[in-house]
C-alpha cells in the first residue's frame, strides 16, 4: 500500500449571493451547527463556518458577482493532510506548481494552495490542535 497523503475532506467552500439566507438554510433547514463567523481585519464578513459532521465543514463566502447558471458556485475544495510540509514536497516532486506555500491561516490551521489540472483551486490543510474549528466543537 502506498503512503497516503490525504486524510479526508476537510471542507467545501461555497460562494453565496445571500450569505444570511445560505446560513439559515444550512443551519435551520438542514440542521447543521454554525461554529463561528470569520471577519476581515476591517470587520467585514470573510466567511461563515458550519460543522457538517465529524471533522468536515462547510464555508460560506459572500460574493457580489452573479455567476452564470442557477448556482453561486464552489469556491474551492479543501483536503486534510497530516503533514503539510511533506504534502507540499510530494506535490512539487510530482511536477505540480504550488500556488501558495504552507502558511498559517486566520483559523489557526496550516494551509497551502494549488490548482488541479482544470484550474479548480485546492486547499490542503493541516488542522492544528488549537484551531478555531476544534475550539468551536468543544463548546
Amino acid at each position: 500500500m502506498k503512503d497516503q497523503i490525504i486524510t479526508g475532506l476537510a471542507h467545501i467552500a461555497l460562494y453565496c449571493r445571500d450569505t444570511a439566507k445560505s446560513l439559515d438554510f444550512y443551519t435551520r433547514v438542514l440542521g447543521l451547527d454554525h461554529l463561528f463567523t470569520q471577519k476581515h481585519p476591517d470587520g467585514s464578513l470573510f466567511y461563515e463556518y458550519i460543522h457538517a459532521g465529524n471533522k468536515t465543514f462547510v464555508e460560506l463566502f459572500p460574493t457580489t458577482e452573479k455567476p452564470a447558471g442557477p448556482h453561486a458556485g464552489v469556491a474551492h475544495m479543501c483536503l486534510a493532510v497530516s503533514d503539510i510540509n511533506a504534502a507540499c514536497a510530494h506535490i512539487k516532486s510530482q511536477g505540480y506548481t504550488v500556488r501558495r506555500e504552507p502558511t498559517m491561516g486566520l483559523d489557526g490551521n496550516l494551509q497551502m494552495w494549488l490548482d488541479d489540472p482544470d484550474g479548480v483551486p485546492i486547499e490542503l490543510m493541516q488542522m492544528m490542535p488549537d484551531c478555531l474549528q476544534y475550539k468551536a466543537l468543544k463548546k
